[in-house]
């Protein structure tokens, strides 16, 4: 996939609050450290991977599918959304950094919409979305109900939601203080979330632990259908 430039993740962590750049994992993606650097983008490119193989199993052609992208934060993942989905809402509760991405980066072949949480609850047709992506973004939400009954709400009855969330163990905290995170916002993990889910009806289809299985696994992805 093609990554953000390091130049306009700068500009945006410099318009940002350091709250909310610190929770867009800005400072990870720039850090000087290579490992800690390499951590970051992997999430991101597992993630892109298995998007693009979700978007060949859906029944809905290219220029006609839609997805949503909650918490999108940067837009780090617009390049890899673009790609198989004409249509992508980009919702987040800060706006600023996805505004900026797309001032600076054209996407001719599909069509971006940002909206905040409130916005896309009134502007989104229900049923109309082939997939919803929440990358590092549930972990900060408590109680989840409300929010997996808005992704059923809009979901298409073949539609897929993806997801990647932290497992809060050592190692990641351990990644935490070396990037120089100071505050800690997550209420729920990897583990915790993933059988929240699945008591509200969403099915498991895909699981992996990234970079590698446990006790090494810092981050999970799972691939839901309803």
């Amino acid at each position: 996939m093609n990554r953000l430039d390091d130049a306009l993740l700068m500009e945006m962590a410099q318009l940002l609050a350091k709250d909310a750049r610190d929770e867009m994992a800005i400072p990870s993606y720039l850090h000087k450290n290579r490992l800690l650097r390499w951590m970051a983008w992997r999430r991101v490119e597992v993630l892109a991977q298995y998007l693009a193989q979700t978007a060949v199993t859906l029944p809905t052609p290219p220029t006609q599918r839609t997805l949503m992208d909650f918490g999108c934060g940067t837009g780090i993942l617009f390049p890899a959304e673009t790609a198989d989905f004409g249509h992508i809402y980009g919702v987040d509760i800060v706006l600023d950094a996805a505004r900026l991405h797309l001032s600076k980066r054209s996407y001719p072949h599909a069509t971006i919409q940002l909206y905040s949480p409130e916005e896309a609850q009134s502007h989104i047709p229900d049923h109309s979305l082939d997939v919803i992506v929440a990358a590092e973004v549930l972990e900060h939400i408590s109680p989840l109900d409300d929010t997996l009954a808005f992704f059923r709400q809009k979901l298409q009855p073949h539609g897929r939601l993806l997801i990647t969330v932290p497992t809060e163990n050592k190692l990641y905290q351990l990644g935490r203080r070396l990037s120089g995170f100071e505050k800690h916002f997550h209420v729920d993990n990897a583990a915790s979330i993933h059988q929240i889910i699945q008591l509200q009806g969403f099915h498991c289809q895909k699981q992996r632990k990234i970079p590698l299985p446990a006790p090494l696994d810092i981050y999970w992805l799972m691939a839901y259908a309803i």
